[in-house]
């Protein structure tokens, strides 16, 4: 059935461009219209040949999800773990904070090279969960987001939503990402992760607008660099969960006098 897009055209947003991605799973597809911004308007073509790319997707999936091309095509360029529970071939390194002479285990993912631990350095508006130097030396320290934008050591910074985007996608897509990074001991329920990259994150919880320190061995919240405003940040959520699907990480606003948990990421 053909539809004519005249009688809303003036009320179309005006756009520069529309970048079309597809992200794959072994279940689902999700279309996605990205870089919307005012200038050009986008024409009618566009729309309709993103609704056949849609249609092209869904009549190669198989009753699986989709078809094995689709999903080699989804796979090339991500990592093979280098841990396994008898070997350990991951790239690591350490770096010294010259403030404080705390030595901190890091990790090469893709191009990439992370501190493999929370970062733990004393810092106005920076906490230990429950107040206790136990919780700091175990998931190191809780930062409200402007104290985690300067907190990271010379040569490293906080890092951006693209650079937690380029993590995901190096290990595979967020659900990998989710089991991959997170270490083999520490979450709630025995819902451990494989740590197949070194990353070894634990669920240190956070503290809340009100003070009160929440959510230890079941949540490990992160910041990133982007702001959306003067209330709101981005951070990367990670939870201890049976649901596959609310396991998964993603991108999230929190308050930014909330404080989280820190990794940093080498210049």
């Amino acid at each position: 059935m053909f539809f004519s897009l005249g009688a809303t055209k003036k009320k179309m947003i005006k756009v520069i461009s529309a970048r079309l991605v597809l992200l794959l799973s072994d279940k689902q597809i999700i279309l996605y219209f990205t870089d919307i911004q005012k200038g050009k308007r986008m024409n009618d073509l566009k729309f309709l040949t993103a609704f056949m790319v849609v249609a092209l997707f869904t009549a190669c999936a198989d009753d699986r999800g989709f078809s094995s091309s689709v999903l080699q095509e989804s796979n090339e360029g991500i990592l093979e773990p280098c841990k396994t529970e008898s070997e350990d071939n991951c790239v690591y390194g350490s770096l010294t904070d010259s403030r404080d002479n705390r030595s901190y285990k890091t990790v090469k993912i893709g191009n990439q090279v992370w501190m493999a631990e929370n970062l733990n350095v004393k810092t106005a508006n920076s906490y230990c969960y429950n107040d206790s130097a136990e919780y700091c030396e175990k998931y190191g320290r809780l930062y409200e987001w402007a104290a985690a934008m300067e907190a990271c050591p010379m040569g490293w910074h906080l890092p951006s939503k693209e650079e937690w985007h380029a993590l995901f996608t190096a290990v595979g897509d967020s659900s990998s990402a989710n089991l991959g990074l997170k270490s083999t001991s520490g979450w709630v329920d025995n819902l451990n992760g494989s740590d197949t990259y070194g990353f070894s994150m634990l669920p240190g919880g956070f503290r809340d607008v009100g003070g009160v320190f929440v959510n230890e061995k079941r949540v490990a919240f992160f910041w990133s660099s982007a702001d959306n405003d003067d209330t709101f940040a981005y951070y990367m959520n990670f939870v201890s969960t049976s649901s596959s699907k609310l396991n998964d990480p993603s991108v999230k606003l929190d308050y930014k006098n909330e404080s989280l948990s820190v990794r940093c990421v080498k210049d």
